[in-house]
């Protein structure tokens, strides 16, 4: 297996596992519950005629019920959810786009002349570039936080289910745990913040790179109409 090959399948896993992870931050109450039920609607094999067969998939380690409890009185922070499908979704629009460019230059060039390839490709290779640092730079970011945030998950479950949160209210735990749950969450955004100008920079140098590159190309193909080099 080749360096590359490996590069890209530890990529796909990292944008995979990071997903995962926002998911699971989506379920507020019957978290593990509702997880694993994710993991066995989408691994069985053919159509899911009653929820008890999806108790039956091995992906599902709990009994009747906890399924039945993460459906009854499982939580889901949709606003989140809406987020994380949002960025899945940026990322295959990014892919899409790319590979459009990569179809619409393979057509010029089978049209035009063999000396745009060079110009085509520098033109569409920043951006890709571009993407895979600023997709870097987000998972380096989600591996420092993801403690911390699930620290804070946990935090903010036991002060907000009612079952516990009298009990903490109860024991004088509020103001520690507001202690801790602020200073997380300052630790969390000092972090992206310090990170923001990596992917100002990653950004803004890709699409100048992709920008120059094209008005090449634009300009190499104008050259060429003028003087009749075109097949």
């Amino acid at each position: 297996m080749s360096l590359v090959h490996q590069e890209a399948l530890r990529d796909a896993f990292a944008e995979v596992s990071h997903f995962r992870s926002e998911l699971y931050a989506c379920l507020t109450a019957r978290g593990d519950a509702l997880f694993e039920l994710c993991d066995a609607l989408l691994c069985t094999g053919g159509p899911v005629r009653t929820v008890v067969d999806l108790a039956l998939a091995p992906e599902h380690r709990r009994g009747h019920g906890a399924l039945y409890g993460g459906l009854n009185q499982g939580r889901i922070d949709v606003a989140r959810l809406r987020r994380a499908l949002a960025g899945v979704v940026n990322d295959a629009q990014r892919f899409m786009a790319a590979l459009i460019s990569m179809v619409a230059a393979s057509g010029v060039l089978s049209v035009l002349h063999w000396a745009m390839l060079p110009l085509l490709l520098l033109a569409v290779l920043p951006a890709g570039v571009g993407a895979v640092l600023s997709a870097r730079v987000d998972y380096e970011m989600h591996y420092a936080n993801v403690s911390d945030r699930n620290v804070r998950h946990m935090m903010r479950w036991w002060a907000t289910t009612p079952k516990h949160g009298d009990e903490v209210r109860a024991n004088g735990m509020t103001g520690y745990l507001l202690f801790w749950y602020r200073s997380l969450s300052e630790r969390i955004d000092r972090r992206l913040l310090d990170a923001a100008p990596r992917t100002l920079r990653i950004t803004l140098l890709s699409s100048a790179a992709g920008g120059v590159f094209l008005l090449l190309a634009w300009g190499a193909l104008a050259w060429l109409a003028i003087t009749g080099r075109t097949n």
